[in-house]
């Protein structure tokens, strides 16, 4: 492999500080910087770096997606619509999901099996709607008479108090 190349600051270009005191007196030696003033996220010395950053769940994430559930007991999150439509994805219930990132949640947001997830419901009351229409329509076209019946009916001289007991005879033959 190449040799890495050294920083050169360009002429008058400052030096980077940390609480007003230089990151490098020398190009070859690293000031340190004192363990109070360590920026989260840095690099660290200590024993601590072998272990993960422990996440919490957020409770504001309730508030952000409505979907979102917490179960505190056993201390996981997961999607109540997945859950009640039996959507088998990572924030389903029995995943028990500890994964707190705000990306899986915007991840899971996004997938489609979670946007039908999040239609069924609507999809369902127009289904019913379309059925009860339907059942109306059924309804309106056994009872409507046509011309044409009402002409049978005249000259037939049938009465209209025996056309709707007439009519049910028809349909069931």
């Amino acid at each position: 492999m190449p040799p890495k190349k050294s920083f050169q600051p360009l002429p008058g270009q400052k030096k980077l500080r940390f609480g007003g005191q230089p990151l490098h007196t020398n190009d070859d030696e690293p000031k340190s910087v004192p363990e109070s003033e360590r920026v989260a996220g840095s690099a660290s010395t200590s024993d601590n770096d072998s272990e993960k950053k422990k996440r919490k769940f957020l409770p504001q994430c309730l508030k952000n997606y409505g979907w979102l559930k917490y179960d505190e007991d056993k201390n996981f999150m997961y999607c109540d619509v997945c859950t009640k439509f039996n959507r088998n994805n990572s924030l389903h219930q029995n995943e028990e999901c500890r994964n707190y990132q705000h990306t899986t949640l915007v991840r899971h947001a996004l997938f489609n099996d979670h946007q039908t997830a999040l239609q069924i419901p609507e999809l369902q009351k127009h289904l019913r709607t379309i059925q009860r229409k339907s059942e109306i329509y059924e309804h309106s076209r056994q009872s409507c008479i046509s011309p044409s019946k009402m002409h049978s009916l005249c000259v037939e001289n049938i009465p209209l108090s025996k056309f709707k007991s007439l009519q049910t005879f028809c349909f069931m033959i």
